[in-house]
Formats: C-alpha cells, sequence, structure tokens
C-alpha cells in the first residue's frame, strides 16, 4: 500500500515569524520527516492536484463545485464569492467569506439586489450555499481571473482581473462595491457586530474536461475541490474522520490519497495559536498511528506532501535506519527559507 497525505500549510507561510516553532513537541512527524528522502515541492496544491490528474493549468472550479452545489444553468460560469473588503492604510485586503459567517439570510437579499441591477449586463448571480456564489454569464471574456485562495488576506490592488476586457471587469466590482456598501443587508449585520459584504471575486471560470483516470483506489478528505474532482471522476471520495486509526481500517488497494488541511484555514487567516494546536493534534491523532502502521508493514511507502515546500517520502525499510536522527520542523522550514 502507497499512501500519499497532502499537507497544505504545514510550514508556516511568513518566515519572518520563526519563533512559530518553538517548543512545539511534533514528536512523530519530526520521526518521519528524518527518515525520509526529502525533494523540493514547488507545486500548489491545486497545480499538485492538475498534474496528478492531466487538468488543464486553470482549472474550472466553478463548473466542478457547482455539480456539488446543484447548480445547473446555461451560459458561462464563474464563481463569484461573497467577501469583505477591510481598508488597511492604501490597501483594501481580502477577507473570504468563509471567515465571517454568512448566512443565507444574507445572501438572497444581495443577490436579488445585484441581479436586478446586472440584467441587462447579462449577469446572473446564483447564492446555493450561502457563502459560495456563482455568476453565469451569456458569453466568455478576455479576462483572466486570480483564485481567491491566492488574494485571500492581501490587497486586493495586485490581484484584479486581467485582460482585454478587464476595464470592464474592473467597473463591475466598483459598481457591486457601492451597491452592497449601503444595502440594507448589510446594515443589519454591522448593527449584529458582523463584517458587512461588500465586494464579490470572480475567479474559477472555464469549461469542465472529459474526465480521466483516478489514480487512487481510495480517496479521503473534507476539502471541496477534491471532492468536486473525484465527483468529476466518477469515484467516491470519504470524509475525513477523526483520526488515522479509522482511516487506517478501511484502506483498500493499493494507492491511497489523504487531504489532511486543517492547517490551511489558521496559516491563512494568521492565526498562529490556532495553528500549532492542529499540528500538536495532527501529530498525535495522524501522524503517530501512520509512523506506527509504517513501522508495522501495513503502509509500504509514505508520501508527505506540504504543496509549494517539501515532498518527503518514507519507505517500509525506514523503520530499521536507527542512525537517521528525527528532523525538527522548524530546521526544515529554516532549510526551505535559506533555498527561496
Amino acid at each position: 500500500m502507497q499512501c500519499t497525505a497532502l499537507l497544505p500549510a504545514l510550514i508556516w507561510p511568513d518566515s519572518d515569524l520563526p519563533d512559530i516553532y518553538h517548543d512545539l513537541p511534533l514528536p512523530n512527524l519530526q520521526w518521519l520527516l528524518g527518515r525520509a528522502r526529502r525533494t523540493p515541492e514547488p507545486l500548489t496544491l491545486e497545480g499538485w492536484l492538475q498534474r496528478q490528474l492531466g487538468l488543464p493549468a486553470a482549472l474550472p472550479v466553478a463548473a466542478l463545485t457547482a455539480a456539488i452545489d446543484g447548480l445547473q444553468v446555461d451560459g458561462v460560469l464563474l464563481r463569484a464569492d461573497p467577501v469583505h473588503l477591510q481598508v488597511n492604510m492604501e490597501q483594501l485586503l481580502l477577507v473570504p467569506g468563509d471567515a465571517i459567517g454568512i448566512e443565507q439570510d444574507d445572501a438572497d437579499p444581495l443577490i436579488a439586489t445585484l441581479n436586478r441591477h446586472f440584467a441587462d449586463d447579462g449577469l446572473t448571480f446564483y447564492a446555493p450555499q450561502p457563502q459560495r456564489w456563482y455568476v453565469a454569464l451569456r458569453q466568455a471574456a478576455a479576462v483572466e481571473h486570480v483564485p481567491l485562495a491566492q488574494v485571500a488576506g492581501n490587497d486586493i490592488h495586485r490581484h484584479l482581473p486581467q485582460g482585454p476586457d478587464a476595464l470592464h471587469w474592473h467597473g463591475w466590482l466598483n459598481e457591486i462595491q457601492m451597491l452592497l456598501y449601503t444595502h440594507p443587508a448589510n446594515d443589519a449585520r454591522e448593527q449584529r457586530g458582523q463584517p458587512p459584504i461588500n465586494s464579490v471575486w470572480f475567479w474559477g471560470g472555464g469549461e469542465l474536461p472529459p474526465a480521466g483516470d483516478w489514480p487512487w483506489a481510495q480517496t479521503c478528505g473534507d476539502q471541496l475541490l477534491l471532492r468536486a474532482l473525484a465527483r468529476h471522476a466518477g469515484t467516491a471520495c470519504q470524509p475525513l474522520p477523526q483520526r488515522a486509526d479509522a482511516w487506517l481500517q478501511q484502506l483498500t488497494g493499493d494507492k491511497a490519497l489523504l487531504l489532511l488541511d486543517q492547517l490551511q484555514t489558521p496559516a491563512l487567516y494568521g492565526d498562529a495559536y490556532q495553528w500549532r494546536e492542529s499540528l500538536k493534534q495532527l501529530d498525535r491523532e495522524w501522524f503517530g498511528p501512520l509512523r506506527q502502521a509504517l513501522q508495522q508493514g501495513r503502509i509500504g511507502e509514505l508520501e508527505l506532501i506540504a504543496p509549494g515546500a517539501i515532498r518527503a517520502s518514507i519507505g517500509g525499510s525506514a523503520r530499521w535506519q536507527f542512525w537517521r536522527r528525527p528532523l525538527p520542523l522548524s530546521a526544515l522550514a529554516h532549510s526551505l527559507n535559506q533555498t527561496k
């Protein structure tokens, strides 16, 4: 059995905060990293999945996730996710909708207003989930959009749409921000002490590619994109159990894919305390049982992949390599920062 575990945000994104690793006990992860063959992994999580599945560089995220959301519409589909733009000096920092507590009662009146205003422009907005919105266009535009995850926590001005039709989209974004700024639904949110939904972020357009072969006999993870890709390929993606023990008991086939994304959200929002606590929990509940399964021969090879950072491959023979010392995560992060 070959097991691949994807670990987005295993390395804290801010290299100027080295103390993030201080007094962080991770005995099982350190053992695995110390016994592993380590090579760079420059691709993002999305890029890694694209490469494994042979998909185009720009994933049609809107079309993929719309299938899970039960949304079937005509025209060109993009995500138009609700966001909060936070003013910081001369910057507009983007805070994704899943961080500001959006309910369907918030989304519905805002969607209705957008649809009334943009009817003549051929834009139709949908909110099948309160934190996941879409827009359908009559025809494709010559424009490129930046994925939401790349903009979250950053100034939007450096990530605005690009291309021949970009100025048109810039104008639409300005209109949307003015419409939402004074909307009664946002007034009500602010009275409740919640940040207003004062913009949307367009991204994830494109047509669905033909479904290819899925290379893993078993797939497990809660992330929406992984679930959507598995659904498109006609295979199942199992929900992530709390501990590795339950997952190991149901392993079948010769290749398994596991997505452990508990570190991603705290890293994205700069929550150092929660990132550390989540990592310690991962070490107890996942890396410990995975290490034991490797030592017992239940897993023949384990790959730990931190997208954008490192690939660590541990074979069954690692259990005998007693001369290889554990590698602290701080040392790994330092070596990665030195090579940038």
